[in-house]
């Protein structure tokens, strides 16, 4: 069972409050015998100001993001080794701010929409012909996918991100195998603190190790940060063969962005989520209406308010063999063979008569369908392949 969302967003950000405090630990070490502790980085940032990002947020009078407390800034020499080091967790002050000031915004989309999506091919489709509905929001799936490692998806971040002259949209999948990240014991991140105030560098490197011991066993998580700048006319399947092409010359690409086949099926669901959203018409019965849902928390630094949720469902149905082919395919274990019927992948083109004005937006989404229907059995025929306009 899912747990609440405000909570689960409450339960990241402690997770990025410990990371914070545990960076801070190796830093201070690294600070007093550097020829023993190998974590070069400074005493300051995001290291010495974590605890500080809740009050930052709720204040009336922050305009925008401190980015230097919060993440070494965005090109400098440590924010890039904080991005290394942080993974996923580097962007999630920028989204936590800009969502929790600008949108309070969540999407919840339903297992068919989710299913259809994630069968529909993206690659061709450009970043400049998205309509993202905010600057944050997070998409939510009703039944999340697991992948080969037992890790459940079901939580997506999307934020635009201001770098320099360059703004960029980030899509985050975090997943992990229990329903919450088991935060450090607050009573042994204070222990490790007092051991430094007293210079105990060994007895504090070896209490947090534990600590560091207990997180890696108390929970895997997963992480597929994608990223690409608006003002590039890139391809979705540009930018994700630029990430196989670093995954293959860089060891530590794996631990930055994740699988690959996951980062595929995060950005086909969150991009064809961009372009279904466009085919439906006002008032559409697939999009409900927002409905505010207030956080249950009554501790006074928790991220509080209200929080809008929309529910999404498809306006394309599915007959239960086709539910059950897609799950098939999707499982890899239906990958189109000419002995069976198999499902093919859906995609998204331009409008009739536009198909070869490169300024034509791809509206119209032709859905997967099954393959040598000749080979179902009787009265399992695929409903075939609709248009949205």
């Amino acid at each position: 069972m899912k747990i609440e969302p405000h909570k689960y967003l409450e339960n990241i950000l402690g997770h990025w409050e410990d990371l914070c405090d545990m960076s801070y630990f190796g830093a201070v070490l690294h600070k007093a015998e550097p020829n023993t502790f190998i974590f070069d980085m400074p005493v300051d940032g995001p290291l010495l100001h974590a605890h500080t990002l809740r009050r930052h947020i709720l204040s009336s009078e922050a305009k925008q993001l401190d980015y230097k407390k919060y993440m070494f800034g965005t090109t400098s020499e440590f924010s890039r080794k904080w991005c290394k080091h942080s993974t996923c967790f580097f962007h999630f002050p920028a989204f936590l701010f800009d969502w929790c000031r600008n949108s309070r915004r969540l999407y919840k989309l339903s297992e068919e929409l989710t299913d259809l999506l994630s069968v529909t091919a993206v690659d061709d489709v450009k970043w400049s012909e998205l309509r993202f509905p905010f600057t944050s929001f997070i998409i939510e799936l009703e039944k999340g996918f697991t992948d080969k490692t037992g890790m459940v998806h079901h939580f997506f971040m999307v934020t635009l991100v201001q770098e320099n002259e360059q703004k960029k949209f980030v899509i985050t999948s975090i997943a992990r195998k229990d329903e919450v990240y088991p935060l450090l014991p607050k009573e042994k991140l204070s222990e490790v603190r007092h051991l430094l105030m007293r210079k105990k560098w060994m007895k504090a490197y070896l209490t947090a190790k534990k600590l560091n011991d207990y997180a890696d066993n108390s929970c895997s998580m997963f992480t597929a940060p994608l990223w690409v700048s608006e003002d590039q006319d890139l391809t979705i399947g540009e930018m994700l063969e630029g990430m196989r092409c670093r995954m293959k010359t860089h060891e530590d690409s794996v631990a930055e962005f994740g699988a690959i086949d996951i980062a595929e099926r995060v950005t086909r669901i969150v991009v064809g989520f961009a372009l279904y959203m466009r085919t439906l018409p006002s008032g559409s019965p697939h999009v409900s209406d927002w409905m505010p849902v207030k956080s249950p928390s009554k501790d006074l630094n928790a991220i509080k308010g209200e929080m809008f949720i929309c529910a999404v469902t498809s306006s394309q149905k599915i007959t239960p063999e086709e539910h059950a082919d897609i799950k098939e395919y999707l499982a890899g274990t239906n990958k189109g063979f000419e002995l069976r019927a198999h499902f093919r992948e859906g995609h998204w083109r331009r409008p009739p008569g536009k198909g070869n004005d490169p300024t034509a937006e791809k509206t119209v989404w032709v859905r997967g369908c099954i393959v040598r229907r000749d080979r179902l059995e009787k009265d399992t025929l695929p409903v075939g392949v609709e248009q949205l306009v």
